[in-house]
């Protein structure tokens, strides 16, 4: 098969080949041009954000069959972070905004849905937090609400989960299910009452409730429950503070609900037969232990599996569309492929893929057509502006093997000698990295950094063992593994020993903060956005925002220290009390609106590193949360993480 590419979708959008020049700064820092693109069930259109700064952010709708715009419109306002299809005239959005009340403790993110009409270029909230339901009922204010459940056959009404009070004061919600058009006419109509311990809800083919999911904070006891008149007859249940069972999707015939099972050696997927309640294993998912994702249609059924791993790979369960999938990905071999949307017939098949050709781009798979490329999230970067990356097994101290991508400066890959190089743990730490374009990887190495990122031991993508090998190893193994990347790379003669700087955010950022105070001869600099630095301070905040039986922290326990929280061990292990230790100027950079770390945590690092008489700076980022989301505070990090590392390993 070869790619045809198309002209431009829209004026707004700039072909990868009408770049010129070389990629500034903002080319790489910026936002993605063209993201979120999706494609209608019938194939003839095709949906997607259109960002060229803050303040310029659209929906833009444009019909393949026509090779015309539909309709486009402003979302700066309301920035979504997620849509799809409802029929071929509607568009879902779900977005989030930053609340700050008292009432729920502390600030939270809440989420909400919208539809957009194409026909009409009209937007309208599918459901508002605090909105009246019938017989007095409230949509509980202090929710985020994005749980699609089902869409009607015609798209003319969703299903969405969200929590439902007995009044605007009620603060012991029920998880329920309402029913809404998505035209916007009348109030959402409440399909189902749960109770405060439903977690999730699976429907029919009819749309009518087949399954619903608990969870018993108190007991924690998991439940599965299904549909039988107006009762809920249990068929499946377990004890455990951390949820071992995910329950995914159905079954295409309907009989049995699907999961993925944590507390086995090995990462798999179940079925659960809702006739029975017996237990078996999921036929034709292969045997890779390092599931990334289950792949399921609008109707929550189960079509094929996405395995992780420095680039992703697929096993659909449709033999036709396994295939099919296989070829396509076999097209952009040394390319990362991302599934990302198809028709529910899967004649259209959208994919984003990402590599040494292109740094994002939309591409689609017609049945019997050749991949028509569509658009370029990054225009200002071309094929010949990305950094070339390799992928080397690095060996730690005990043996564990690490999966290491490094981003090589298109400048030196003639002489990979004594390169100064930037260390850069991902967040999490139970995720990971994988080939394609990482803007700020993708800068460095333009400026001559060698950027190295280890998946170090509680990585996820690689396997369970690799997974566990991390619980109760942060700031202790997992640090050493970072160190012992550094050493390898030194000892190869790639890495020049005194030019590397170790910069993180999230879970990299306390990674950075650990590198700094406990090996202080080993980086010349660090930078954290958005670190951890005070761990028994950070649980205390999650007890008061989540209560001290709450999953959350089951599972920071399990992960920080493999078991019950201790005081003296925590802070054995947290920078903030290690600074009189640091040696090497560090930068601190934090959203002002993180609801997941707080920006505390940087506060409190920057005063105990002043206090020590320390070389430190903190940057506040103004209207920022803890993922970079806006454009501009985006390219201020680049900015002034570019800056910091120049002055500290750059060239003299």
């Amino acid at each position: 098969m070869t790619v045809f590419r198309l002209t431009c979708l829209l004026a707004l959008i700039v072909c990868a080949e009408n770049s010129f020049g070389a990629p500034s700064l903002e080319d790489y820092g910026k936002l993605p041009q063209v993201s979120q693109m999706v494609v209608s069930p019938n194939g003839e259109r095709i949906a997607y954000r259109n960002t060229e700064s803050d303040d310029k952010d659209f929906i833009v709708v444009y019909s393949l069959k026509d090779k015309e715009y539909v309709n486009l419109f402003r979302v700066d306002q309301i920035d979504p972070r997620y849509m799809e299809f409802a029929g071929n005239d509607h568009l879902l959005l779900v977005v989030t905004r930053h609340v700050d009340s008292r009432r729920y403790v502390r600030s939270f993110d809440a989420g909400t849905a919208y539809a957009y009409d194409i026909e009409k270029n009209k937007v309208s909230p599918l459901v508002k937090l605090g909105e009246s339901l019938s017989r007095g009922r409230v949509i509980y204010p202090g929710q985020s609400i994005g749980n699609i459940i089902g869409t009607s056959e015609d798209g003319r009404e969703v299903y969405i989960g969200a929590y439902v009070g007995d009044s605007d004061q009620d603060m012991s919600p029920r998880y329920s299910m309402l029913r809404v058009k998505v035209d916007g006419k009348g109030a959402p109509k409440i399909a189902i009452i749960g109770n405060n311990a439903v977690t999730n809800y699976f429907l029919d083919a009819d749309n009518e409730p087949l399954v619903r999911t608990e969870r018993n904070q108190r007991t924690n006891t998991h439940t599965v429950r299904v549909a039988d008149g107006q009762a809920w007859n249990k068929i499946y249940e377990y004890e455990s503070e951390i949820a071992t069972h995910s329950f995914l999707g159905l079954t295409g015939d309907y009989e049995s609900l699907v999961f993925l099972r944590s507390d086995e050696d090995q990462l798999l997927y179940y079925t659960l037969s809702l006739a029975s309640g017996d237990v078996g294993v999921l036929e034709g998912q292969g045997v890779e232990d390092s599931i990334a994702r289950m792949l399921y249609d609008e109707r929550q059924i189960v079509i094929g599996v996405q395995y992780a791993g420095v680039s992703p790979t697929y096993r659909m369960f449709d033999p036709e569309l396994d295939q099919r999938v296989q070829d396509l990905v076999a097209v952009f071999e040394g390319h990362a492929v991302y599934l990302t949307s198809w028709s529910p017939d899967f004649e259209h098949i959208l994919v984003r893929v990402e590599g040494p050709q292109f740094a994002g781009d939309y591409i689609l798979a017609s049945k019997g057509q050749n991949p028509a490329w569509l658009a370029a999230m990054r225009p200002g970067i071309s094929s010949e502006d990305f950094n070339p990356q390799a992928v080397v097994d690095i060996t730690a101290s005990d043996g564990l093997v690490m999966p290491t991508i490094l981003t090589l400066p298109s400048t030196r890959t003639d002489s990979l000698e004594n390169l100064p190089t930037v260390i850069m743990p991902h967040g999490g730490p139970a995720a990971q990295d994988t080939l394609g374009f990482d803007f700020m990887a993708q800068a460095l190495a333009s400026n001559g950094y060698l950027v190295v990122q280890p998946q170090f031991r509680g990585s996820s993508g690689f396997g369970k063992g690799h997974l566990t090998a991390g619980y109760g190893e942060w700031g202790r193994k997992m640090q050493q593994d970072l160190t012992d990347s550094v050493n390898y790379l030194v000892e190869q003669g790639v890495s020049d020993s005194e030019r590397v700087c170790i910069v993180g955010a999230s879970y990299g950022g306390y990674a950075a903060l650990a590198g700094a105070a406990f090996t202080p001869d080993l980086y010349k600099c660090a930078l954290s956005i958005a670190g951890i630095s005070h761990l028994p301070e950070l649980l205390k905040e999650d007890k008061t925002r989540y209560g001290k039986d709450h999953e959350l922290l089951r599972y920071l326990e399990r992960s920080i220290l493999d078991g019950e929280f201790d005081s003296d061990a925590l802070e054995k292990i947290s920078p903030y009390f290690a600074a009189d230790q640091v040696k090497i100027p560090v930068l601190l950079m934090h959203g002002e609106d993180d609801t997941i770390v707080d920006f505390d945590q940087s506060k409190m690092m920057h005063r105990a590193l002043e206090k020590a008489g320390k070389d430190v700076e903190l940057i506040e980022l103004n209207n920022e949360d803890h993922y970079l989301r806006e454009g501009s505070t985006r390219l201020q990090a680049l900015q002034e993480m570019l800056a910091f590392v120049d002055k500290h390993i750059g060239d003299k």
